[in-house]
């Protein structure tokens, strides 16, 4: 009996929120679902998990982590709000991208980050594995999905100043060349934490991996478009077709 009660005292319940201890946040994805968890003093006090839509499940793997950091902060919003809050997730770029300035972010990523503003969150790198309840529950998550604006997306892709010729164009381009879609998948599965751990093919996209994001078949780095091998002469030509200064065809390219 007295295994009994401790076991029922130590194991798996959930601890009473204590406004002076400091809140941590766990925050996990997985290939279809999101897991979160609200601890203090490495005790959990919450869990929260849900599906992805099938949207989002070909979300590359940072945005779906973006987007469970997302859920913990929203899922517990009378604890996160208006008190400081560390995060806990897994991708190492995340911890660097939710520093800089919101226009800098990749296009999905953006509105994510603007959902965020609104709390006082310290993102800290913590590898997967290490993150215990976050990580079961994004792989034993519950059923129901909520659906998240993909307005941005969308947007990204219909304003951009390109004809409907020239952009079936650039996809099909994209679809020929090995390097971008080696670099697609990459982005999609997720980058690792070391250079010499992608292929050799994407080496050169390493240290701009941070901006880099897929969307309707293109690959964007921030807003503009990564424009693949077989297009980029016939790019130039278009660019210097004005006969314009050296920094007015810089500026047009960018």
């Amino acid at each position: 009996m007295t295994q009994v009660k401790k076991l029922t005292n130590e194991g798996p319940v959930l601890a009473y929120y204590d406004p002076k201890s400091e809140l941590v946040v766990e925050c996990d994805a997985s290939e279809r679902g999101l897991g979160a968890a609200l601890l203090q003093n490495g005790k959990p006090i919450g869990c929260a998990s849900r599906a992805l839509t099938s949207t989002e499940t070909r979300y590359a793997q940072i945005e779906k982590e973006c987007l469970a950091i997302v859920l913990a902060l929203e899922r517990f919003h009378q604890y996160t709000f208006g008190r400081r809050t560390i995060v806990h997730s897994d991708p190492k770029p995340l911890e660097m991208i939710v520093k800089k300035l919101l226009h800098e972010a990749p296009r999905r990523l953006q509105g994510m980050l603007l959902r965020m503003l609104q709390y006082d969150t310290e993102v800290i790198y913590h590898k997967g594995k290490e993150m215990h309840i976050a990580d079961i529950h994004s792989r034993a998550y519950l059923p129901h999905s909520g659906g998240t604006d993909n307005f941005g997306a969308v947007n990204a892709v219909r304003h951009l100043p390109i004809s409907t010729e020239r952009m079936q164009m650039l996809k099909a381009c994209i679809y020929r060349d090995d390097t971008l879609q080696m670099l697609k998948h990459v982005i999609q599965r997720g980058w690792p934490e070391w250079r010499h751990e992608v292929p050799a093919s994407v080496h050169a996209y390493f240290s701009m991996r941070v901006e880099l994001a897929v969307s309707d078949g293109l690959i964007f780095r921030g807003e503009r478009v990564v424009i693949p091998e077989g297009m980029r002469k016939l790019t130039k030509e278009c660019l210097h077709r004005s006969h314009m200064g050296v920094e007015s065809v810089l500026r047009r390219a960018r």
